[in-house]
């Protein structure tokens, strides 16, 4: 503390002792010190100093004096030292390691050397320097499809992925007084009921909902037979004149959706498909915002069927407004350029 301050702080002091003396309380003192606005001590500081004058009327007005010593140069290199071969380790293992009490430790690392610790991050992939180059070559041809396009073409592009949903979603927390009373949440396991659900979407809000049936397998045969069947219904049902012309669609290099079936049949329906990097789910509209927002919304209900779960999946997408799939859409852009600016890497 500054010579400044603490004369600042002397003139207060001698006001809570004169009180004191006078029999206040340390209430009554908080109100009678009001008169000093910003500056005025707060509740807890008139409580213990008030303390010390009733123990001793005459006691010194200085702080006390602070215990530890100044820390060494010798002591900061001693944890760069050790930071430099083993940056994961814990201020415990540090100071065993050193023989520099915890608290210095902790000291160096955040005052001396200005660190704090941070999670790893979590990343779909672990790319190599080529998936990297592709990531960023795809993502240019995906922006300038994206970019070229009019509103109009964009509500021709229909995007592709699938998910597995619950039938039960619990709150993640509550408002509380205690944490006893908020029920515990089970974590889910592998027979906790679920339904894959693929998902087609896009400014024109759902296209297709369908939820994979018991005994029925996510691949080409599923794509060919019931997912693109699907499709092809639903735009010949919105667009009998038109049907399928100008329909572009999007999804991942899923094995199922890059077959040699599925792009047969994406052929011969004469569907454009637009390109996607392989392992970017960072970069996929439904990743990175409507399976995340479904989900949210869906916290505290319970379905008894996957039908049921479906129709309100449905009934929550045709809620999105035009203008959030808009941005969805300009966030998408936003994600595509970041990625080929950094050189590939996922984007955070």
């Amino acid at each position: 503390m500054t010579d400044e301050s603490q004369t600042n702080n002397l003139v207060p002091r001698e006001v809570i002792r004169f009180l004191t003396l006078r029999g206040l309380t340390a209430t009554k003192i908080l109100g009678e010190m009001q008169v000093y606005g910003e500056h005025c001590p707060s509740y807890t500081t008139i409580r213990r100093w008030r303390l010390r004058f009733v123990g001793d009327p005459w006691c010194s007005l200085d702080d006390s004096p602070r215990s530890g010593r100044p820390i060494n140069r010798d002591s900061i290199e001693l944890v760069r030292e050790h930071l430099g071969e083993y940056p994961f380790s814990s201020v415990r293992v540090i100071a065993a390691a050193t023989s520099i009490p915890r608290a210095t430790v902790h000291s160096i690392l955040t005052e001396q050397l200005g660190m704090r610790k941070f999670a790893s991050r979590w990343v779909p992939h672990r790319l190599t320097a080529e998936q990297k180059q592709k990531r960023v070559d795809m993502s240019r041809d995906l922006l300038e499809s994206l970019s070229g396009m009019s509103e109009r073409q964009l509500s021709n592009v229909i995007t592709e992925d699938e998910s597995w949903f619950f039938l039960s979603y619990a709150h993640s927390g509550r408002w509380a007084t205690t944490p006893e009373e908020v029920e515990p949440r089970e974590r889910a396991k592998i027979g906790t009921p679920r339904v894959m659900v693929s998902v087609m979407w896009g400014l024109r809000g759902p296209v297709v909902l369908l939820g994979l049936e018991v005994g029925e397998s996510f691949n080409s045969s599923y794509v060919k037979n019931k997912l693109l069947p699907a499709l092809e219904a639903k735009i010949r049902e919105d667009r009998p004149v038109q049907g399928l012309k100008g329909i572009i669609l999007h999804w991942d290099n899923a094995r199922p959706h890059t077959s040699a079936m599925t792009r047969g049949e994406l052929h011969d329906l004469g569907i454009r498909l637009l390109p996607h990097p392989p392992y970017s789910p960072d970069i996929a509209p439904s990743d990175f915002f409507l399976f995340g927002y479904l989900k949210h919304c869906l916290a505290g209900r319970t379905f008894r069927t996957s039908a049921e779960l479906l129709e309100e999946v449905k009934n929550l997408m045709a809620g999105i407004p035009r203008s959030t799939m808009l941005s969805v859409i300009s966030e998408w852009k936003i994600r595509l350029e970041r990625v080929i600016t950094i050189g590939g890497e996922y984007y955070f």
